[in-house]
């Protein structure tokens, strides 16, 4: 009876992996080029500025923003300030954040993310920028590039001798992680604006990592003192790939329609997809290999609370909690305290503890201290409650060991849920599912001896 048992649930894993393997194999001989034709994962770049007014400011306080143009793509704007005394102004299509005179400290945070497009300008090589001495304007410009020697006022100095019709551009170059500004000319070539960057030896180009943050004559425009930008780079799915794979038959792709359609972040859908994947690798590290974790899936939330603030902050944050845990475990245990209510003071003095370093990152202009805020409570209350049960149970030493352990599944879980491609993958492949059923199913009937017991015993074998 047992065997045959067996023999049918064998049959039905067979299944589950030789079925999804035929209906992939068809998708890779006849859509491959849909599929995969272009790249899966793109780079976008993500702007964060952030400043402060003083007390009692009698002055206006303007800070530029870019404007849509065929060199660059703004999107996902979003401006917070503590105060309701701004707006943005909009002058021969400049555009400028303007913060009104106050009577109290204000903080202001600007973001959007950024894409940008080289452009290389080619030069009519028969224009004339003055006919009566036949000075062809290629040639002229071509000459006072070089002489200049890199220097920007040089140049400046040549086409105002001359003039030249220009103008001084600023804005920022995004392959600097914490770039300042930078100002470059630009010259009116028959109704187009040409930029030259002297200092960076530009011709006529304008570099796709360059912010353009328009004329600086627009406004008289200082740039606020306590003003601080920073640019970092993040990956997502490729659109065009999305919009290409909707037209091939049974893939998950209309779910990334579905939320880009009604503003819902991908990464949500990939959250959903990936944690069929991430609770078979926790089956794999307790069954197969013998890693012991605080709950069944608590790796798993776990790592879905460092998607917010980032790997290496939220294992900073999940360490606090777990030595702050430790240290007022032991003087409230002596008080001889229920579980719960002991459990209710040690959230409250975590709690204290956040609200610390976020004041900290305040007080300090320490962005990642600010992330701590992002570290769902609904985490703390599990992390907690486990190490105390596990503390009171067997001891410190044993609740530090699977606290580790519980990290370092989390850690793997994080790498789950942050890929794109293994995302895309299940977008596409949908059929990877029944795979993911039949190996729990495999791990459902393991009776060996796990990895862990097996260098456990070694000695014993030998013996």
């Amino acid at each position: 009876m047992k065997k045959s048992r067996a023999a049918r649930l064998n049959l039905v894993i067979l299944l589950l992996f030789l079925l999804p393997l035929i209906s992939i194999g068809f998708k890779l001989a006849y859509y491959k080029d849909t599929l995969f034709g272009k790249p899966i994962a793109k780079e976008r770049l993500v702007v964060s500025q952030k400043f402060r007014t003083e007390r009692n400011s009698r002055d206006t306080t303007n800070l530029l923003l870019p404007s849509q143009s065929s060199h660059q793509r703004i999107s996902n704007e979003h401006i917070q300030s503590s105060a309701a005394s701004f707006s943005v102004k909009e002058l021969n299509s400049q555009r400028c954040l303007k913060i009104n005179p106050h009577s109290r400290r204000q903080a202001i945070s600007y973001s959007y993310e950024y894409r940008g497009k080289a452009i290389k300008y080619e030069l009519d090589p028969t224009l004339y920028y003055n006919e009566k001495r036949n000075t062809l304007l290629k040639d002229f410009l071509f000459r006072a590039f070089y002489e200049s020697n890199g220097d920007q006022m040089t140049f400046e100095g040549k086409l105002k001798a001359e003039s030249v019709p220009y103008r001084v551009v600023c804005g920022y170059d995004a392959i600097e992680e914490e770039p300042k500004l930078k100002k470059w000319i630009e010259v009116l070539v028959s109704d187009t604006w040409v930029p030259f960057d002297i200092p960076k030896g530009l011709f006529a180009e304008k570099p796709a990592s360059y912010v353009d943050l328009g004329p600086v004559d627009a406004f008289s425009y200082k740039e606020p003192d306590s003003l601080h930008t920073k640019i970092t780079k993040s990956i997502y799915l490729n659109p065009e790939l999305i919009e290409d794979g909707l037209s091939v038959p049974m893939t998950f792709l209309f779910f990334a329609e579905i939320f880009t359609l009604n503003d819902m972040p991908l990464n949500i859908l990939a959250i959903i997809l990936l944690t069929p994947l991430a609770a078979m690798l926790i089956t794999i590290f307790r069954n197969a290999i013998g890693i012991q974790t605080f709950g069944t899936f608590l790796p798993m939330l776990i790592a879905m609370s460092f998607l917010s603030t980032g790997f290496f902050l939220g294992a900073a944050l999940f360490i606090i909690v777990i030595a702050v845990t430790g240290v007022f475990h032991f003087p409230l245990g002596k008080l001889g305290l229920l579980t719960l209510p002991k459990l209710a003071i040690i959230l409250t003095i975590v709690e204290g503890v956040f609200l610390f370093l976020i004041y900290l990152g305040f007080k300090w202009d320490i962005a990642l201290l600010l992330k701590t805020s992002l570290f769902p409570v609904v985490i703390l209350t599990f992390a907690t409650e486990r190490f105390i049960k596990t503390t009171t149970d067997k001891g410190y030493g044993p609740a530090i060991i699977l606290a580790l352990k519980t990290l370092l599944v989390s850690s793997f879980c994080f790498v789950i849920y942050k890929s794109i491609v293994f995302a895309y993958m299940f977008m596409v492949f949908p059929e990877l599912f029944f795979c993911v059923i039949a190996i729990n199913l495999s791990l459902g009937t393991w009776i060996g001896l796990r990895m862990s017991e097996v260098v456990r015993f070694r000695s014993l074998e030998k013996a």
